[in-house]
C-alpha cells in the first residue's frame, strides 16, 4: 500500500470552517468538528489540537482584542471561547446576553477591522454590539429581525442581512446612534484599515479615505473582498483569479491567475500577505508584493475519478495527474476532471465540461478527443470510446468518426457507461434504467426505497449494475432483468463504490474498505488510515485485471492498495457492521418507461454532431497497443 499527496504542509486535518490569521507567523484553523489546528505562515506546518468538549459547537475563530475568540454553540445555546494559541487550548467565557434573547442557536459574528469590536446577531438574538475584549454589552438593536452575514463597513456602522431572506436589501445599523436604515443603493461599502473604504457601483470600485474623499477608482467588480491588513490594496475574488485593486492614486488594478480554486481569504496582519482556503482542506499563502502562491503539493481539491495501472494511479482533480508512490510522473492541463479510463500502455482518456481528451502517460501531452463534449462519464474498451455530448451519447471505433449511440430524451440524466457490453445507465428523477442501444432494450426499475434515483453504477465487461447512497448498495443483473441482492451499513456511511472485474466482488468505501462477495455472501474489511477517513473517500477504482484498488479523498489524498495484500488482510464483519438484504424490487407510484423507444429520441440528421470542426482526431489512434479481437485495416 502507499498512499500520495498526504504531506501535513498548508493542508487541514479536517473541512475547514473558519481561519484567523493572528500574525504575519501564524493562524488559527478551525475543523468541521470542533478541532483546533495551528497553522505555521513559514512552513505550512500543521498543529493539531484537542477537540473541544462534548457538545460544543463553534462556526467562527477571530483575532480581536484580548486574545483569539471562538463562536459557536452548546446545545442551544450561543457560547464564546477564549483561544490561547500557544497550547491551543481554548476556555469558556461569560457571554453576557441582553435580555428578550429567543432561543435558536445559530448566529453570526463580525469583527471591526481594528478587532476592538464585535456585532452578533442571528435566529436567536437581536444585532448586539459588544466590546471585544470584554464582550460586554453596548447596545442591542432592539425590534430589528433577525439577521445573517453582519460586516463592518466602519468603525461606528455594521451592514447586516435578512435571515433566510436573500435578494433583500441589506440594512445598516449605526452603532453610536442606535438607529436602522436601508443600505444605499449601489452597494454596502466594504471597510478597510484606519477607515479605508471600498464601494462598488457602476461596475467601479471607488476607494475611499476615512474621511470620505476619493483616493482612487478601479474598472472591476467586487467579489468577496478582503482588505490588506495594511490598507494598500482590496483583492476581489473570482473562480480563477485574485484581483489586487491598489488604494493609491496612479496604480493599476492587477489580476492573478490562479491555478487553484481559492474559496476564502484572510488577510495576515503586519504584511501584505493573505492565508486562502483551497478545496475544503488545502491552505495557501498568496503574497499580493511578489505574486507568489504557496500552497499544497499535489491534487488541489477532492479527487474527483480515479484508476490504478501497472502499480501507478491516474487520478483526477484540477487537473490530471499520475502518480507513482508520492511523486507525480505525468500532469496534464488545467481542467476539471470528472471521469478517467487507464490502462497500461495506451494513452488515458478524461472527460471535462470542456471537452473529451487523451493525455500521453509519459509525458502528459493531451489531445483532444471531442473538443465539444461536457461529459460526467467516459469509458473506453480495445479500440471503442464513448462519453456523452449535450443529449447525445457518441461513440468512437478505430479510425472512423463518432457516431451517435443513443440520443436519450431530455428528462433522462446520463449516470454511467459501458463499452464492453454495450450498456448506458441512465435516470429520469424517478427511475433507474439500463439501456442497450445495439439491441433496443431496456431494464427499468425503481430506486429500493422508492426514493429519487441517486447512484447507478455498472461493472466494466460483465452484466452487472450497483445503485447506492449513502447507507445502501443494491446489485442488479441487467441481464436477466432481476435484481440479486444488497449491502447496508448499520452505523457507517457509503461513500464510493466500484465492482471489481473478473470477479464477483465489489468494493464499499466508508471508514473501512469493505470487501463483499455477494455470491458467497461475505463481507470483509480493512480500516482505513484515521487521517483519511476523517477526510472522506470521493471515488474509488480497480484496474481492468482486477488486482489494483486506488482510492481517492475530498483533499486529494490518495490511496493505492493491492486488492491481494487487502484480502490477506481484511477481517470477516457481521450484522453488527453491515446487513445482507433480499433483492429489491419495489413496487412505487411513479411513472417508469416500459421500452426503449421511451427513452431514445431519433437523431435529426441535419445536425451535425459527427463532424465537428477541429473536435476529434480520428486519424490516429485511441490506443497504441494492438487490439487481438480486431484485425489490423
Amino acid at each position: 500500500m502507499w498512499t500520495a499527496s498526504t504531506s501535513p504542509a498548508w493542508r487541514a486535518p479536517q473541512r475547514i470552517v473558519d481561519v484567523a490569521a493572528l500574525d504575519d507567523r501564524r493562524a488559527l484553523i478551525l475543523g468541521a468538528t470542533g478541532a483546533l489546528a495551528a497553522l505555521d505562515l513559514t512552513t505550512g506546518a500543521v498543529t493539531t489540537a484537542a477537540r473541544l468538549p462534548a457538545g460544543a459547537v463553534p462556526t467562527q475563530v477571530l483575532a480581536v482584542d484580548g486574545g483569539p475568540l471562538l463562536y459557536g454553540r452548546v446545545a442551544e445555546a450561543s457560547a464564546a471561547w477564549r483561544v490561547d494559541p500557544a497550547a491551543l487550548t481554548a476556555t469558556p467565557v461569560v457571554l453576557p446576553e441582553p435580555g428578550g434573547v429567543r432561543a435558536g442557536g445559530a448566529f453570526a459574528v463580525a469583527a471591526s477591522p481594528d478587532g476592538t469590536q464585535l456585532l452578533t446577531c442571528g435566529a436567536d438574538r437581536w444585532p448586539t454590539w459588544r466590546d471585544a475584549a470584554t464582550l460586554a454589552v453596548r447596545r442591542v438593536f432592539v425590534g430589528v429581525e433577525a439577521c445573517a452575514a453582519p460586516v463592518f463597513v466602519d468603525a461606528g456602522h455594521v451592514t447586516i442581512g435578512r435571515l433566510g431572506q436573500y435578494g433583500v436589501p441589506r440594512r445598516v445599523l449605526d452603532l453610536g446612534g442606535g438607529t436602522t436604515a436601508d443600505a444605499p443603493a449601489g452597494g454596502a461599502a466594504i471597510a478597510g484599515p484606519g477607515g479605508l473604504a471600498a464601494v462598488a457601483q457602476g461596475g467601479e470600485v471607488r476607494i475611499l479615505a476615512a474621511d470620505g474623499a476619493e483616493l482612487t477608482r478601479h474598472r472591476a467588480a467586487l467579489t468577496a473582498p478582503v482588505w490588506l491588513a495594511d490598507g494598500s490594496a482590496v483583492i476581489s475574488r473570482a473562480r480563477k483569479e485574485l484581483v489586487v485593486l491598489p488604494s493609491h492614486a496612479g496604480q493599476a488594478a492587477r489580476p492573478v491567475p490562479l491555478d487553484v480554486a481559492v474559496t476564502q481569504l484572510y488577510p495576515v496582519p503586519g504584511s501584505r500577505r493573505l492565508v486562502f482556503t483551497s478545496g475544503g482542506y488545502r491552505l495557501g499563502l498568496f503574497d499580493t508584493t511578489t505574486g507568489a502562491i504557496t500552497t499544497a503539493a499535489g491534487n488541489r481539491g477532492p479527487v474527483a475519478a480515479i484508476a490504478p495501472s501497472a502499480g501507478r494511479v491516474v487520478a483526477g482533480a484540477d487537473r490530471v495527474r499520475i502518480w507513482d508512490r508520492d511523486r507525480v510522473v505525468a500532469t496534464g492541463p488545467r481542467a476539471d476532471v470528472n471521469a478517467v479510463d487507464a490502462d497500461p500502455g495506451v494513452p488515458v482518456v478524461y472527460a471535462t465540461f470542456a471537452g473529451v481528451f487523451r493525455m500521453d502517460p509519459a509525458t502528459g501531452a493531451t489531445t483532444p478527443l471531442d473538443a465539444d463534449a461536457a461529459s460526467n462519464v467516459v469509458d473506453r474498451h480495445g479500440r471503442r470510446a464513448a462519453w456523452e455530448r449535450d443529449d447525445h451519447v457518441m461513440i468512437v471505433e478505430r479510425r472512423h468518426a463518432p457516431e451517435v449511440w443513443l440520443r436519450r430524451g431530455d428528462d433522462y440524466t446520463l449516470d454511467d457507461l459501458d463499452v464492453a457490453t454495450g450498456r448506458i445507465a441512465l435516470n429520469d428523477a424517478a427511475a433507474y434504467y439500463v439501456a442497450h442501444p445495439d439491441g433496443g432494450r431496456l431494464y427499468g426499475f425503481f430506486p429500493y426505497d422508492c426514493d429519487d434515483p441517486l447512484y447507478l453504477l455498472l461493472a466494466r465487461g460483465r452484466e452487472w449494475a450497483a445503485t447506492f447512497d449513502g447507507v445502501n448498495v443494491h446489485l442488479y443483473d441487467t441481464a436477466a432483468a432481476e435484481p440479486l441482492g444488497g449491502l447496508e451499513l448499520v452505523d457507517g456511511s457509503i461513500d464510493a463504490v466500484a465492482f471489481v472485474p473478473g470477479r464477483a466482488e465489489v468494493v464499499v468505501v466508508g471508514a473501512a474498505v469493505y470487501l463483499w462477495d455477494p455470491t458467497a455472501a461475505t463481507v470483509r474489511a480493512w480500516p482505513l488510515p484515521p487521517a483519511l477517513a476523517a477526510v472522506g473517500a470521493t471515488a474509488v477504482g480497480v484496474d481492468a485485471a482486477g488486482e489494483e484498488l486506488a482510492i481517492g479523498f475530498g483533499d486529494g489524498a490518495i490511496l493505492w492498495a493491492k486488492l491481494a495484500e487487502l484480502r490477506a488482510r481484511a477481517t470477516p464483519v457481521g450484522p453488527d457492521v453491515v446487513t445482507l438484504l433480499p433483492p429489491a424490487a419495489p413496487a412505487c407510484d411513479k411513472p417508469i418507461a416500459g421500452g426503449y423507444d421511451e427513452l431514445a429520441v431519433p437523431d435529426d440528421d441535419d445536425d451535425d454532431d459527427d463532424d465537428v470542426e477541429g473536435g476529434y482526431d480520428y486519424d490516429d489512434e485511441l490506443d497504441q497497443a494492438p487490439d487481438p479481437d480486431q484485425p489490423d485495416d
